[in-house]
């Protein structure tokens, strides 16, 4: 049985110049086979150390190394998990690697993420970046496992308390629902609390609303 082994490259292709930057990539090897993953960055040859796998004599060095290490992270993750199970199908990486992404994320970054891919207007983007920061001065829904009825409740709660308008409060769960279904379909959450809850969320009158404008 074959062995998933690991390791950072750059410059893979040697098309690399002074003027010209190209990938830090990961590389996957099993039997043989080998299969390539961007960690994203992309560096000039004399910003990159091939012995210490770091980007040097670069101004944002600090912050590509960070990306690296995050992305290199997960990449162990997936290799051990891998390795464990026995699966030797390269294939499967990008998959998993997109998983462990996901997974890594907290409740409220993965709805940042999730904002970011959705297919919306502008403005609606700028809804959802509302909505996020109302999540994060409310404080109590951060981890996935923070998405239940009773966080739900308290939520609607705040909201109410806050003296918002109820078409405000009913857009702020909507947006919320959103994300929660999203993350059920990652299989990230198991259940969606909006399907139990034991209180009705009205919609109130749209024209008052300040999150659904």
């Amino acid at each position: 049985m074959g062995v998933i082994n690991l390791s950072v490259i750059h410059n893979r292709l040697h098309r690399g110049t002074a003027q010209k930057a190209v990938s830090v990539e990961l590389r996957f090897t099993c039997g043989g086979k080998r299969k390539y993953f961007s960690t994203g960055v992309k560096v000039c040859p004399a910003q990159w150390s091939d012995s210490s796998k770091r980007v040097i004599r670069c101004k944002e060095s600090d912050l590509y190394n960070k990306q690296i290490d995050a992305i290199l992270e997960r990449a162990n993750d997936v290799v051990i998990k891998m390795n464990s199970k026995g699966i030797t199908d390269l294939d499967q990486i990008p998959a998993l690697m997109q998983g462990a992404a996901s997974k890594s994320l907290d409740f409220i970054a993965y709805c940042e993420k999730r904002s970011r891919e959705r297919k919306v207007s502008d403005h609606t983007k700028r809804r959802y970046k509302v909505f996020t920061d109302v999540l994060k001065t409310y404080g109590k829904i951060k981890e996935f496992s923070d998405i239940n009825i009773s966080k739900v409740r308290e939520l609607d709660e705040y909201l109410h308390a806050k003296g918002l308008e109820q078409s405000t409060v009913y857009c702020y769960h909507k947006y919320l629902k959103l994300f929660v279904r999203d993350a059920c379909i990652d299989d990230l959450i198991d259940k969606n609390p909006y399907n139990h809850l034991p209180f009705k969320i009205e919609k109130g009158d749209k024209q008052f609303s300040t999150a659904c404008r």
